[in-house]
């Protein structure tokens, strides 16, 4: 008879044991599935838009790298990009402008699944565009678009939640739009594998940095030192600081970092109060990463490191925030008038604002112009852009929005912009708004309902095999991997599938070591008129590598300096020659041709802590014509002669 109790027992034990993982690992609300999408979509937005200033040089056939040369010789295998198809600067522009509308409207919600998959599309093209700029922060950021594909981010606060919303009641009377028990939001949790992959990915991101800081500098406590003297990474309060910070703090930012990025690793798994651990792992990583942006360009990647916790947020703290905001609201009363179109309609709108249930609608006592809204325990009636005034006191809208709506003028537009509305017949007519519209709202089918079923099945195996693929990714890219666990071989699919998105794996940033040296590339050049010029720089070639304040390179051209020296690239160095004789072209001045030009690469090995900084090491990369009267130092040179063989054929990843 004990038997089958101790099976029952152990069926439940598992049971609760899967409902457990489920939950905590597995699960989203859908306002934090909102937040993210909007944070993703101003960080994939500005990291377009950042780009703007450099699109020429790196992203057209006016730069150094034409489509051509890109496609002839492609840095990488399974390389693909929209933005090949793109030449001219009018044509890569246009472009631009259509990939920020993209962004743009994926953080407002519209068409949220198809604009998600276009972000995704277009953010590895511009990815893949130009390898040598590429760096972790970029394939972070595509990591995350590609894995919240399979999230429905556009449940919560978007144009299509509202459409929804709209379409499934159309309350056309003072009853309707009082029942506030449809439709309802969205608050059930949502359960899906791409949770998961999110948190897997922070987690072995963070493990693998953590783990592989094994060289000299992080156990002596020299790493932030050395990561410090790369000037052409830092910003100029990095370069201050740099300066004027006693290198025994320097030894305790070394070490905190190492021990932040382990607990974020131990509190996004734990199993224990995981809701409170994950709000703490994010405080942390904000503390890292907004520390690392300020005092360093490292392109996106401080900014995505700090996006994914959005989804963590549990529904208790969206709850508690929700609560705190009704305390600060006020109720007001607005009258509807059901025989006028348009009158519900606005009063549709409200309701949907209206989260928190402030406002009551009432009957209107005869036909209206406008917008009426009253308070509750006062008679006066307010209209125009007092009503909206009056009106967002009972709308969870932020008052520093409303006082600047009302300063600008806003408000009084948006009143006269309802005002010209209501009289305007014929614009309400056109709209159907003319009479209350009563037709019932369609329901879901049944072949809808079992459609979404079926495209989530399909979303969760793709998961699983993307996860397979990134899964063996990490085992072949990561040194602290142990060797008997690393794939000998795997199908051409997998590698396919993890290089085409650039969805690569291997976490070293500073590991084992931080960089030891520090360098930058210098045009050497003459123009028509006898001038110096670096034209990297638009003034006389500086070899000190000693500018005040740190280079200041946006993180395109900081990753261009740091990479393009290396010989993998020398099969590029012809596009690099031909973009600086196209110089005078791109300033629109004639005196700025190049007659001549050597291009160097200045390297200087960072001092230990206490010794005096080294002076430079150049190495001469591209020549063209004969460059007289050169300002470096002959003494210093390591090789004379250009290392530009052009025909050294670059390493694919």
């Amino acid at each position: 008879m004990t038997e089958p109790a101790e099976a029952n027992s152990a069926s439940a034990q598992l049971k609760r044991g899967w409902e457990f993982l489920k939950h905590t690992y597995g699960s989203a609300d859908p306002r934090s599935m909102g937040a993210l999408r909007i944070a993703m979509g101003l960080l994939l937005f500005e990291d377009v838009a950042r780009r703007y200033p450099d699109l020429e040089a790196f992203y057209t056939n006016a730069g150094w790298l034409t489509n051509h040369f890109a496609l002839f010789r492609p840095m990488s295998s399974h390389l693909f990009s929209v933005y090949h198809a793109f030449s001219t600067v009018t044509e890569v522009k246009l472009l631009f402008f259509a990939h920020c509308l993209v962004n743009l409207l994926f953080m407002l919600g519209w068409k949220t699944r198809i604009m998600h998959v276009l972000a995704a599309v277009l953010i590895t093209s511009l990815n893949s565009r130009n390898i040598v700029v590429e760096n972790g922060g970029y394939v972070m950021l595509n990591l995350l678009v590609v894995w919240t594909m399979f999230l429905p981010l556009g449940q919560r606060f978007s144009i299509d939640a509202w459409s929804k919303s709209f379409r499934e009641r159309r309350e056309m009377t003072v009853e309707a739009l009082s029942d506030r028990t449809s439709p309802l939001p969205p608050r059930a949790l949502f359960f899906s594998l791409a949770v998961t992959a999110v948190i897997l990915q922070w987690v072995v991101n963070y493990y693998f940095n953590t783990v592989q800081k094994t060289g000299p500098a992080w156990r002596d406590g020299s790493a932030i030192h050395y990561f410090a003297g790369q000037e052409r990474l830092l910003r100029p309060m990095g370069v201050w600081l740099h300066g004027h910070v006693p290198h025994s703090m320097l030894r305790f930012l070394s070490y905190s970092t190492l021990v932040v990025e382990g607990s974020i690793v131990v509190l996004l798994l734990s199993p224990f109060r995981p809701k409170a651990a994950r709000m703490l792992a994010w405080g942390l990583g904000i503390g890292l990463h907004l520390s690392i942006a300020a005092f360093a360009v490292l392109g996106p990647f401080a900014w995505v490191m700090m996006t994914p916790y959005f989804l963590l947020i549990a529904p208790e703290y969206w709850d508690a925030v929700a609560a705190r905001v009704k305390r600060r609201l006020q109720r007001r009363v607005v009258a509807i008038d059901s025989d006028d179109g348009l009158s519900t309609w606005f009063g549709r709108i409200i309701k949907r604002l209206d989260t928190f249930a402030m406002v009551e609608f009432v009957s209107a006592s005869g036909p209206l112009d406008g917008l009426l809204v009253r308070r509750l325990d006062d008679e006066r009636e307010h209209r125009k852009a007092a009503a909206l005034t009056e009106l967002s006191a009972a709308l969870p809208i932020p008052k520093l929005l409303v006082g600047v709506a009302r300063v600008v003028g806003m408000l009084r537009l948006s009143a006269w912009l309802i005002e010209r509305a209501w009289k305007r017949r014929s614009l309400r007519s056109f709209f159907g708004l003319d009479r209350a519209q009563r037709e019932p709202a369609p329901g879901p089918t049944g072949f809808t309902q079992a459609r979404a079923r079926w495209l989530h099945g399909l979303g969760q195996i793709a998961l699983l095999v993307l996860l397979v693929a990134t899964g063996s990714q990490v085992l072949v890219e990561n040194r602290a991997v142990p060797a008997r666990f690393k794939p000998k071989h795997r199908p051409a699919w997998m590698t396919a599938t993890v290089i085409y998105p650039r969805l690569f794996q291997g976490w070293s940033m500073f590991a084992p070591e931080p960089p030891r040296v520090d360098g930058l590339i210098i045009v050497d050049g003459r123009t028509r008129d006898g001038r110096k010029l670096d034209p990297l720089t638009g003034a006389a070639p500086d070899f000190t590598l000693d500018r005040p304040g740190g280079p200041r390179l946006s993180a395109l051209w900081n990753a261009f300096h740091m990479r393009f020296h290396e010989r993998r690239f020398a099969g590029y160095y012809p596009g690099f020659r031909d973009y600086l004789l196209r110089h005078h072209t791109i300033t629109g001045k004639k005196q700025d041709q190049l007659t001549a030009f050597d291009v160097w690469y200045a390297e200087r090995q960072i001092a230990a802590p206490g010794q005096p900084r080294q002076a430079p090491k150049y190495r001469k990369l591209v020549s063209w014509g004969h460059v007289k009267d050169s300002d470096v130092p002959k003494t210093a040179l390591v090789d004379k002669t250009a290392a530009a063989t052009q025909r050294s054929k670059p390493k694919r990843r």
